[in-house]
């Protein structure tokens, strides 16, 4: 936890400075500024997190192309979930016991988070290095760790009693401090070493550890395009991942620096930029968690008002809704028809094998079918009936009807066209009563 000590030591408010904190990143923010700052100087910025919403490619429930732009332009309301919050926060504290731990294992120093980056040309460019990277000399006998002093070197060992591991050690101690050993080195002087890469810390499930495979190609594309977008901000050589899998299984990556790629990347980051934050246009829709939670509650619902629509487009995404849901309905048939026969495959076996390995398993222990129990032992059901509290929702909708209506959902459907109404025959009596001649 040393690392996490002198990490967090580190991370105090400093004046806001202009100086070149990596080859093309300008500090533009300490580390931990105040959220105020934080978030003024984020708003009209494409960062690394953003960077993989904006092409589609973040797949979770809280990022999407609608959803940073409404984020940019400050009408993004409040929606992220608490626990995605508690999350975050997890992630933030975690980061510097993975950052040791990749220490130890890639024999690499560790430098704190310098702060808040913009590209020193491009002041639209932003972003937040979890820590920088001082690149060990290889030859596998120390394990730098963060420095003891703003501006040191990573120790390796023992200062007291360590050799120089080799001529050139970036970090050894008895190199850098120019200490006489009773080796036959010689009183060297030696710069503080400079970060050449960066660091990005994550921590995931361990039910998420098939996305991250033995190699840099095999990590999931929004993670690798934080990083693509780090070294474009900051102008370093490599970007490293390490992630923390399960609370207990540390994977870390190397990803080298790809000027054509980065290039690809800026101009298209750059075209996004132009036309929805700087241009004002509205990206379209898609079918992220995240849009649909951003539309849910981007308005607050008018009780009793209507809109008119565009018929034509109104009745094209009807007749699409209801053509997916028809194609749904028979993949749904077709699943059903394809595990039917692997379940007369199975019979009455738990387990089915084949070429050695387990293929399938039909095993009870799925849902238990509490009503149909009830039914058939109304007796012994009753023995297992407790009574638990509840959360009595028709008084509170009774009382707190605004609250109650911030919390519920809206719920999306399309209704068909009224049928017209079809003409009755007219009847002789019918006739009689107007009047007019049969």
């Amino acid at each position: 936890m040393e690392l996490a000590r002198r990490s967090l030591a580190g991370h105090v408010n400093r004046p806001r400075s202009t100086v070149m904190a990596t080859p093309t990143g300008r500090l533009l923010l300490p580390p931990r500024p105040r959220k105020a700052d934080w978030d003024a100087a984020r708003a009209q910025r494409m960062t690394a997190s953003r960077i993989a919403a904006c092409m589609g490619l973040e797949k979770g429930e809280y990022s999407s192309p609608l959803a940073v732009w409404h984020e940019m332009r400050g009408t993004r309301p409040n929606t992220k979930p608490a626990r995605v919050r508690e999350a975050a926060r997890w992630g933030q504290r975690m980061e510097p016991v993975i950052a040791e731990a990749f220490a130890e294992e890639s024999h690499h120093g560790i430098r704190p988070n310098p702060g808040m980056l913009v590209h020193a040309d491009a002041d639209w460019m932003g972003a937040n290095l979890d820590f920088l990277v001082v690149q060990g000399c290889g030859c596998g006998n120390h394990q730098p760790g963060m420095p003891t002093d703003t501006g040191d070197v990573a120790p390796c060992c023992d200062p007291e009693t360590c050799e120089a591991c080799c001529d050139h050690c970036p970090t050894c101690p008895s190199l850098a401090r120019g200490r006489r050993r009773r080796s036959k080195l010689r009183r060297h002087q030696v710069a503080p070493p400079k970060p050449t890469a960066f660091l990005e810390c994550k921590q995931r499930s361990a039910y998420q550890d098939h996305e991250w495979g033995d190699d840099e190609d095999s990590i999931p594309d929004s993670v690798a395009l934080q990083v693509h977008w780090g070294l474009a901000v900051s102008g370093l050589e490599a970007g490293y991942v390490a992630v923390l899998l399960g609370g207990n299984h540390l994977k870390w990556y190397r990803i080298e620096r790809d000027e054509e790629f980065l290039a690809n990347l800026v101009e298209w980051a750059k075209g996004w930029y132009d036309t929805h934050v700087i241009g004002g246009v509205e990206p379209d829709v898609d079918g992220s968690k995240a849009t649909t939670e951003l539309l849910n509650h981007l308005w607050r619902v008018k009780p009793g008002t209507v809109t008119l629509l565009d018929a034509q487009e109104t009745k094209r995404l009807q007749a699409a809704k209801d053509a997916i849901k028809d194609r749904i309905k028979a993949e749904e048939e077709n699943l059903r028809e394809v595990e039917n026969r692997l379940r007369r495959a199975m019979g009455d076996a738990e387990i089915g094998m084949v070429d050695g390995h387990k293929a399938v398993s039909w095993c009870a222990n799925g849902t238990f079918n509490r009503t149909r129990f009830a039914e058939d032992h109304p007796d012994l059901a009753a023995e297992y009936v407790t009574t638990a509290e509840v959360f009595d929702l028709d008084r509170f909708k009774e009382e707190r009807p605004d609250l109650y209506g911030q919390y519920r959902a809206r719920v999306l459907r399309t209704h068909k066209p009224p049928k017209p109404k079809a003409k009755k025959p007219r009847t002789r009596a019918t006739q009689a009563k107007t009047g007019s001649p049969a």
